[in-house]
């Protein structure tokens, strides 16, 4: 019987009908007991226990790129409601793109890979359970679930999208399985099937991306079934790149299919001969270190110029006491020189430059605050770096030049370019800059751009000429990132063109007829750009895999730069996520929370069931469980009120509040800064930072709103910079790391609250810090490692012991900043909450290549 608007599912209310699925009608609905909208597929037949248990087996998948399944009822099922258009409506539109059809099957094959490495089938793998979202991601529905479609397969002249349907009996043989246009031979032929049927539906679904059409069809179910077990695929309809990928995945006999959808990669990589530089990567093996050494320094000695060099390699390893910035993170990025003489990179939080003609790199003096990309000068002779601690741009020739201040920055940075002629561009965050410098010691002029919507410029490049700028445009909207370029004229950036849509910045080099790179999939891109049409031409080429980005709804950077001449520099690795992990106080994993995800701060709420993370947008996650409700990205919903029934956050330079429920509208509760930081624990006081992280702030929600003004409680020395400020559970105290330029004065500090006092180091080391809510132990991360002190603050004194390490191994979310708070703890310290960063094995080099960008 059809369900109507407002009538309940067990616990879940009914908003609309969705439509027809193949096990029956699929509905809208809310779950009121976690305040999220979920679609419910309701079967016309009961489940049986051992469907039930085989359904619970899939939604033990926890995958980005999986439609999670919530909840399972006697005849119906809950899964993640995910918004956006089915791939076969985009089929419908038009054959797709190569570029965009890869991009598409590349996050399929990471579904499918890894609900296999489950031992999980989805059996029935078609357009049109594949959902695009609106930011570009793909998710892929009905993982496993075709083997409790509740209809029997029939010949008849229904809509082959449809058909055949799946009998309750699916896993044993003899029985019919899947849709018959994406059914493999033995799916079709009723045997029992495994991976390698998914593999065949893969192919299958990637030719009709590409040809527009389907490549097995026919009038009934049986002339389908008749053309999948007797037809070879005609693959001239098809670009010849993926021809070999397809053959393989569509070969009729399973034992001789492609056997694991993670190695499809391999096939593409050699839909053509590798270029020569590539081949030239074994040199170094081949003629030893000194000779190779010598062979590039003669190269390095014309590489200014705008040619391809000699094909040569080398991996630059960083000193044994020396570990690279995290893969993905803002300061991970390897820039190679405008010559292509040497490669800057950050490593133990300072910054190191190695010429390519040596095997030493030398450190660039008073790096160690630096906490936004670095850059070159134009003429490759100085670097560029932030030093949080005076707030300001600083400059230095290398290798031995003196530190010098070039201009005052109000905020962090996201990239910056020098030309030729002295003029600086630098990017701000949070809706500042960029910010110009026209020549030494002239004020700073924060520019607009207009041909633009809101939004926010990051990683602007120069051109060679100095005329025109590349960067990456990064809507206020929340839509997809653009790599553009605009015209730069007499001081100002004007006539902005978008160049394509991707989730990375873009770099340009001369080199090959002028060309743009970017990240895409972890796959490192070249295309032609034409300076005088303003626009790409021609197809994009694949330069190199598996290099490193960052995490993120929108990526934003990636871990390569190119010289002028084309040298390469990139880190081996993926894009950085991480997964929300509970750990003992021995450090042993009790389960995690949520899907992988660009997690870097977490916060619990007061019954410890649920947390609120965010990242490049906010979530609230079921402790232990994989989905998660998306809160958007507009509103920073940062704490939880001390009754748990509703949100406060921080909006356009106001602090708001909404229930947790959705119900009601956002209320404002006063002005304030964007970086909040931690809310006592009555609801009545704010701690929040400088965007600089030089001060700590309180402030008042509650009394009168001329009461509510911000005051500051912590300001830090010269040279030092804070961060991770939070309230003791009485409210009576502040606890807080302080960073030091000179390594000496920092650690972790306390100072009563609101005052007076002086503050008092506990531990010699900075990091995160949390002061659990029983009151007797304050825990913090440092170098990996949590460390508790136990602390007694009876009488209105405080007493703490010497910090006790509990465990290490902890690995800290790339594109972290100052402001966010990973750290998590329960009431009694019993469960340490952290976004573990995934593991980037073999990302601890750089690579250096002078192979051809075209």
């Amino acid at each position: 019987m059809p369900l109507s608007a407002g009538d309940k599912l067990g616990p879940y209310e009914i908003l609309t009908s969705i439509g027809a699925g193949g096990m029956g009608e699929v509905y809208r609905a809310r779950d009121p007991r976690m305040g999220r909208e979920v679609a419910i597929k309701v079967s016309d037949e009961r489940f049986s226990d051992r469907i039930s248990r085989e359904v619970h087996a899939v939604a033990a998948l926890n995958h980005s790129n999986i439609c999670h399944l919530y909840d399972v009822g006697p005849n119906y099922l809950v899964m993640e409601l995910v918004e956006g258009r089915t791939l076969e409506q985009r089929i419908k539109q038009g054959a797709v793109p190569l570029d965009e059809a890869l991009r598409i099957a590349r996050q399929i094959a990471d579904a499918l890979e890894a609900a296999h490495t489950k031992g999980i089938v989805h059996r029935d793998l078609k357009p049109g359970n594949v959902i695009l979202k609106p930011d570009g991601s793909v998710k892929v529905l009905d993982f496993g679930l075709a083997q409790v479609e509740p209809r029997a397969m029939a010949e008849s002249e229904q809509d082959l999208k449809r058909s055949p349907t799946v009998s309750l009996a699916a896993t044993q043989a003899g029985v019919i399985l899947g849709t018959a246009a994406y059914m493999a031979p033995e799916q079709a032929r009723g045997e029992p099937v495994d991976k390698r049927a998914d593999i065949w539906a893969f192919g299958v679904v990637l030719y009709e991306m590409l040809a527009g059409r389907r490549i097995y069809e026919g009038k009934t179910v049986s002339d389908v079934l008749a053309a999948v077990l007797m037809k070879d695929p005609d693959l001239s309809k098809v670009p010849p790149e993926v021809r070999k990928l397809l053959r393989h995945c569509l070969e009729k006999d399973p034992k001789k299919r492609l056997r694991d959808i993670g190695d499809f990669e391999l096939l593409l990589a050699e839909r053509e001969p590798a270029p020569p530089a590539a081949r030239g990567v074994r040199w170094f093996g081949l003629i030893g270190w000194s000779a190779a050494a010598l062979l590039l320094a003669a190269w390095l000695h014309t590489s200014s110029r705008v040619t391809e060099g000699p094909s040569v390699a080398l991996t630059v390893v960083p000193a044994a006491d020396t570990r690279l910035a995290q893969v993905g993170s803002h300061m991970s990025v390897p820039q190679i020189s405008p010559d292509g003489s040497a490669v800057l990179y950050a490593a133990n939080g300072g910054l190191y430059v190695r010429r390519l003609d040596t095997f030493h790199a030398t450190k660039v003096p008073g790096s160690e605050m630096s906490i936004n990309e670095p850059f070159w000068s134009a003429d490759s002779g100085s670097v560029f770096y932030v030093d949080s601690s005076v707030g300001g741009l600083i400059k230095v020739r290398v290798p031995d030049g003196a530190p010098e201040m070039v201009m005052q920055l109000p905020g962090p940075t996201r990239g910056g370019s020098a030309d030729g002629n002295g003029t600086i561009l630098v990017s701000g965050i949070f809706g500042n800059g960029p910010y110009l410098l026209a020549e030494p010691g002239s004020k700073t002029e924060t520019l607009k751009l207009p041909g633009l919507a809101k939004g926010e410029i990051w990683y602007p490049e120069f051109l060679p000429a100095g005329d025109a700028v590349l960067f990456i445009w990064l809507p206020a909207d929340g839509a997809s990132s653009e790599i553009c370029l605009a015209s730069f004229k007499a001081g100002k950036l004007v006539d902005p063109v978008r160049l394509l849509k991707n989730d990375t910045a873009g770099r340009y080099t001369p080199a090959g007829g002028g060309r743009i790179l970017f990240v895409r999939n972890d796959n490192l891109y070249s295309q032609r750009l034409d300076l005088g049409q303003r626009k790409l031409v021609g197809d994009s080429h694949l330069i190199a895999e598996h290099v490193g980005s960052g995490p993120g709804m929108r990526v934003d950077r990636a871990d390569f730069s190119v010289s002028r001449s084309g040298v390469l520099a990139w880190r081996p690795g993926s894009a950085a996520l991480s997964q929300v992990t509970v750990f003992d106080r021995k450090g042993r994993a009790l389960g995690t929370s949520g899907p992988s995800s660009p997690v870097s701060s977490l916060r619990l709420s007061p019954d410890e069931t649920r947390l609120l993370a965010w990242g490049e947008r906010f979530w609230l996650i079921d402790v232990g469980q994989p989905g998660r409700i998306d809160l958007g990205a507009s509103i920073r919903w940062m704490f939880w009120s001390p009754d748990e029934s509703k949100f406060i956050g921080w909006d356009q330079g106001r602090i708001v509040e909404r229930s947790v429920n959705g119900s009601g509208e956002v209320r404002e509760l006063g002005e304030g800064q964007r970086h909040l930081q931690d809310l006592s624990s009555d609801g009545k006081q704010l701690l929040s930072m400088s965007p600089t992280s030089q001060e700590i702030s309180s402030q008042a929600l509650d009394g009168p709103a001329e009461q509510r003004t911000q005051k500051v409680v912590v300001g830090a020395s010269r040279g030092e910079t804070v961060s991770s400020p939070a309230f003791s559970p009485d409210g009576h105290w502040i606890v807080y790391a302080v960073y030091s330029s000179d390594r000496q004065s920092g650690g972790i500090f306390v100072q009563p609250f609101p005052g007076p006092g002086l503050r008092r180091q506990i531990a010699a080391t900075p990091g995160p810090v949390q002061w659990i809510r029983n009151g007797s132990e304050i825990l913090y991360e440092s170098r990996g490692g949590i460390y508790s002190i136990v602390v007694d603050t009876a009488g209105g004194e405080f007493r703490f012991g010497a910090p006790v390490l509990l465990f290490s191994g902890l690995r800290f979310p790339a594109g972290s900043n100052p402001s966010d708070r990973p750290l998590a703890v329960s009431r009694d310290g019993s469960r340490i909450f952290w976004p573990q960063a995934a593991e980037q094995p073999g990302s601890d080099v750089i690579q250096v290549e002078t192979r051809g960008v075209n």
